[in-house]
């Protein structure tokens, strides 16, 4: 698999979300999976490291729950390490909407026009 260029790594998050966003939301926050990857290939799901395979699943369970993904890239300007191609694949596959953030815990939320807001 070759690198994704950061511009249509980022589009494609950002379509993830659209396709997997709901318009019929209830009252109750969905659930929310924190997934982190970083410059060295590490892979986090809700603090804990995790393998590829340990991140499908979780994914997979997630999306049964009707959840959202949280995602924090390490070095988000860069070409992302291969397991971050890995990672959105997962989260495709399983249509959940994406939220993004440049910050590791995930206080703030990077907008599809590329500003930042705090959560």
């Amino acid at each position: 698999m070759g690198q994704i260029p950061v511009r249509l790594f980022l589009a494609g998050v950002f379509l993830i979300g659209l396709m997997g966003s709901n318009s019929s939301a209830t009252s109750a926050d969905p659930p929310i999976g924190k997934v982190c990857v970083y410059r060295n290939g590490k892979m986090t799901l809700e603090g804990r490291q995790v393998t590829i395979d340990e991140m499908r699943k979780g994914l997979s369970a997630l999306k049964r729950k009707n959840g959202v993904v949280w995602y924090f890239r390490e070095a988000g300007e860069q070409e992302p390490h291969p397991n971050g191609a890995l990672v959105v694949q997962a989260i495709i596959e399983n249509k959940l909407p994406v939220s993004m953030s440049n910050k590791e815990d995930f206080s703030t939320v990077v907008l599809p026009d590329g500003t930042i807001r705090p959560r």
